[in-house]
């Protein structure tokens, strides 16, 4: 089967790109050859944001395409740039790009406008070109061929990205407003925003980044498909398609193509395309995610409260801060990218400040059993003795903190103790028919009872700021005084809070 080519009695050849090598004689009047295989790519812009990707690569034979009148009042159509390789194309480059239009062929340069009915093929570049202002963009792969429809394109051979801009309003409620792509087993309908077509001659994929897309497979008994967010579904004829997650290869196959260009080229619509976020986690799953998270957050130096495996706010903040740290995008989301960002991190981390190896002898702790470890009659889980010296470090740093205002008491009780036992000596030497004696003794009287006053406002703020030091001791008291814990364990409590000490008995027995 031969490959799409240009009409030979236009003397036009697309240069040392791969299907010329294999074109068969064409008909003189199209480029398409198989209506089949041809994809329609229709941006519907007004009321849509977002970026769609969209990969072709078709063998096509058969019948040509019929254009529209073209018609450009319904937005203009500019080819933007290019870029050759890593680097944004000059305007010498621009020779390999071919257009053809009304049959002829004309020279293509940067900014120019393309009009319905123009067929586009790029050579060894990748050609960026934007509908109506910028709020579509197109990214043309390389040996790639488009036809410009209205407003639309058909995807010939090789590859397509388009975005569309954000600040477009949604369609969701609209259908025959959504983005489509119309392929030879069904249509794919993008309900905002990000996602990507390959097509060859065997079979279809469809992979998604952002918002949903909704497929019609034409398979019969097929029922239409609810692609969300990290979805992928390859349609085949008369096969009912199912769908899956997307592996980190496939993802990256289109963002490091895309990602090229916008190093480039800043992209005119202001959308880049992202990695598409993690599928939610079944709640086990989510739950050890999370606990895993929240001990590498510790080891990190940052505060997720409790290790309990539960997404909390204090947990999220802790994200939040992480990333902005490390200046990571994005939303304080927890999922396998920030684990790993995370496990990164720590490694970066043990690799500068390595903590000290633990002599496991002078560990008093449980060590392992042949049938493993077993939780419960009074010996702790690893988050509960990580829990239990988080604890005890929290009322070390209360108890810390109170030195300084238990010795002002302390001094100002031996202060006042001492007046007392001068007062009562005075007392008994007092000569009560010396008026004057007997007035300093009742002004020493008034100035001592003056600093029991403020004494007794010291010992109330003492007391207020103790409470919360005897309520933590009561609650370590109740949870932890008589558990136990296995010294693996310990280690590797040790490691997560990175302590420069055994804990040893601060927790358990």
């Amino acid at each position: 089967m031969g490959a799409c080519c240009l009409n030979s009695e236009l003397g036009i050849r697309l240069r040392q790109s791969a299907f010329q090598r294999r074109c068969r004689p064409p008909d003189p009047t199209a480029i398409i050859r198989d209506k089949r295989c041809g994809t329609r790519v229709s941006l519907m812009m007004n009321r849509l944001s977002g970026v769609i990707a969209v990969v072709v690569t078709c063998v096509l034979t058969g019948s040509s395409p019929v254009y529209a009148a073209g018609d450009v009042s319904a937005g203009r159509i500019v080819l933007r740039g290019a870029v050759k390789v890593n680097h944004k194309a000059s305007r010498d480059d621009f020779t390999d790009i071919l257009i053809v239009r009304n049959g002829r062929s004309i020279q293509a340069e940067p900014a120019m406008t393309l009009r319905p009915g123009d067929i586009l093929a790029t050579g060894r570049l990748q050609a960026v070109i934007t509908f109506n202002g910028d709020e579509a963009e197109v990214i043309v792969g390389d040996n790639s061929q488009i036809d410009i429809l209205n407003p639309s394109i058909r995807a010939v051979v090789g590859e397509v990205v388009v975005k569309i801009k954000e600040t477009v309003t949604d369609a969701l409620d609209a259908t025959r407003e959504l983005f489509r792509v119309e392929t030879e087993f069904g249509p794919a309908a993008a309900e905002g925003t990000i996602f990507y077509v390959k097509v060859d001659t065997e079979r279809i994929g469809i992979r998604v980044f952002e918002g949903r897309v909704r497929v019609d497979p034409v398979a019969e008994g097929a029922q239409p498909l609810r692609l969300q967010p990290g979805d992928i579904t390859i349609m085949r004829r008369n096969e009912i398609p199912t769908k899956r997650s997307m592996s980190e290869d496939q993802i990256n196959e289109v963002l490091s193509k895309v990602r090229r260009v916008e190093r480039a080229i800043s992209p005119y619509t202001g959308r880049r395309i992202n990695h598409p976020p993690a599928p939610p986690l079944a709640p086990p799953a989510k739950e050890k995610l999370v606990r895993e998270v929240q001990r590498l957050l510790l080891s990190l130096g940052y505060d997720p409260g409790p290790v309990d495996g539960k997404e909390t706010q204090h947990t999220l903040a802790a994200v939040t801060e992480f990333k902005r740290d490390q200046y990571l995008p994005g939303l304080p989301r927890i999922d396998q990218q920030l684990l790993t960002a995370l496990k990164r991190a720590k490694a970066e981390l043990d690799r500068r400040r390595p903590l000290e190896p633990i002599d496991r002898g002078s560990v008093a702790g449980l060590e392992t059993p042949p049938g493993g470890k077993v939780y419960g009659h009074g010996v702790m889980t690893l988050d509960g003795l990580i829990e239990c010296i988080r604890l005890r470090q929290r009322i070390q740093a209360l108890d810390s903190n109170l030195e300084q205002p238990r010795a002002a008491y302390k001094a100002e009780k031996a202060q006042l103790d001492a007046l007392d036992r001068q007062l009562a000596r005075s007392r008994q030497n007092l000569d009560r028919t010396d008026e004057s004696a007997v007035k300093r003794y009742n002004a020493e009287v008034a100035r001592r009872d003056s600093r029991i006053k403020r004494f007794n406002k010291q010992v109330e703020e003492l007391n207020a700021r103790q409470a919360p030091l005897r309520n933590l001791n009561e609650t370590w008291m109740q949870r932890y005084n008589k558990q136990r814990y296995y010294i693996d364990d310990m280690v590797a409590a040790r490691d997560t809070l990175r302590l420069d000490y055994v804990p040893g008995r601060a927790c358990g027995r």
